[in-house]
């Protein structure tokens, strides 16, 4: 009955969810990291690695001015393109110890005139292409991890961020 609950309850808020709508748009990292060392069924052997591949893409093309959608002749829309993919590779230790390698990757391209020469109105496209920030995070489960717990607690032992790595160029 509680799955049940739990299930109609998620299926109505989603109805009702308002988003945000900007352009911005942040890939969500996978929940690879709050994976628990669980057994191949096959060999019954710890499972020790954990790939984690997540995508997310969007087109905007409208303009607003607040909840207002400002009407534009199509000649004069400005075209976002996005693509972010995160890729994540696990490595489960003994005793509830891990590590996860987190590489995000993005892509982006934007088709307008204004930002370029408004005098002639001839679009140009904008595109950019890299890395995000890496992460080599080490985690560590609270509880211990070979006995049956109704729950348990995760908590990041050490975070290693490496910087980001962009690439930009235009084109006419």
């Amino acid at each position: 009955m509680k799955k049940f609950s739990l299930t109609i309850a998620l299926l109505v808020a989603s109805f009702v969810a308002l988003s945000q709508g900007c352009i911005p748009v942040r890939n969500l990292v996978g929940f690879g990291q709050f994976a628990k060392p669980e057994y191949d069924p096959l060999n019954q052997e710890p499972i020790k690695w954990l790939v984690n591949v997540n995508s997310r893409s969007y087109k905007s093309f409208q303009t607003f001015d607040g909840s207002s959608k400002v009407e534009e002749a199509e000649a004069d829309q400005k075209v976002n393109h996005v693509f972010v993919m995160d890729l994540s590779v696990t490595r489960m230790l003994e005793r509830g110890w891990s590590y996860t390698i987190d590489v995000p990757i993005a892509a982006a391209d934007r088709t307008t005139w204004q930002e370029h020469d408004p005098t002639t109105k001839i679009k140009h496209t904008t595109n950019s292409f890299g890395l995000g920030d890496i992460r080599v995070t080490v985690y560590k489960w609270l509880f211990d991890v070979s006995v049956p717990h109704r729950g348990n607690v995760q908590f990041t032992a050490i975070r290693i961020i490496f910087t980001k790595l962009l690439v930009k160029w235009s084109r006419p």
